[in-house]
């Protein structure tokens, strides 16, 4: 407490730390449209414009185009 003095024995609360209900970030439990692992692979500068011309061609972002191609072959 700012300004007085402490008397001994008696607990003061100093209101830092601890738990709020309603704070930070929602969990994703339950939820299984959201992806939940990475994947990540190496290609040259040349493949992954040409992955990205093929991905804007047919409408699809990057992911939906890879995910497609290894899915429906």
């Amino acid at each position: 407490m700012p300004g007085t003095k402490k008397e001994e024995g008696k607990t003061y609360s100093s209101n830092w730390g601890g738990k709020r209900a309603g704070q930070g970030r929602p969990s994703s439990t339950g939820s299984t449209s959201q992806k939940k692992c990475n994947f990540s692979i190496r290609v040259s500068e040349e493949e992954l414009q040409k992955i990205r011309e093929l991905a804007k061609e047919k409408g699809k972002t990057i992911t939906q185009l890879v995910l497609e191609s290894i899915f429906n072959s």
